[in-house]
């Protein structure tokens, strides 16, 4: 059952997509498989987790929100005084997504059989390996291709006084915007660790 419920998770959870269900309303479809576990194969409260589908709920809706909030600072860009409240809010959207992906981890264990539960300062992505469950490895590799982008900015932000720097490009009567990745070099000055992306 285990399997099966993994597979199930890791294929919705995956593909982020929405669907009408018909006892819940327009949802996304993990969302609809969460809410349809049965109370015997849930073990959040033992590991002192939230019900699986109350961590996706919180942390899906918290990205929608970030998302939703970014296109609305870009489409609302129209100086380069916007640029700290654009990038800000671009900022914040990672930070979700990334969140997201990690809280998955807490689903993935609410749905483990009872063990011993994972120490205030264990990761539960190790908890899971030790305990040869491969499901989180799992999840990890389909959205690999998928995510790298998006996982390595973050974590550039994250462990560093990296940041992100606005940049607008005029040809013409042409602007296009865009941003890189900062960060200070040998020789003291900032510049791009990357290539800018308009």
């Amino acid at each position: 059952m285990l399997r099966e419920l993994s597979s199930g998770i890791i294929k919705n959870v995956q593909t982020l997509s929405v669907a009408l269900h018909e006892k819940l309303g327009l949802i996304p479809p993990v969302a609809a498989l969460l809410a349809a576990l049965p109370d015997g194969v849930l073990m959040h409260v033992h590991y002192g987790v939230r019900h699986p589908l109350g961590t996706f709920n919180m942390k899906f809706g918290r990205i929608v929100s970030d998302l939703s909030n970014c296109v609305a600072n870009v489409n609302s860009f129209s100086a380069t005084d916007d640029y700290p409240r654009v990038l800000a809010a671009f900022e914040q959207a990672i930070s979700s997504f990334s969140g997201f992906i990690e809280a998955s981890n807490e689903i993935f264990l609410a749905i483990c059989p009872k063990h011993r539960r994972p120490g205030d300062k264990e990761f539960i992505h190790n908890w899971l390996k030790d305990r040869r469950y491969s499901l989180g490895k799992s999840f990890y590799q389909r959205i690999r291709n998928e995510t790298t982008y998006f996982r390595e900015i973050f974590n550039r932000l994250k462990h560093s006084g990296n940041r992100l720097r606005g940049l607008a490009i005029t040809n013409g009567s042409t602007r296009s915007v865009g941003y890189c990745l900062e960060h200070t070099d040998a020789a003291g000055a900032n510049a791009p660790i990357d290539s800018c992306i308009i």
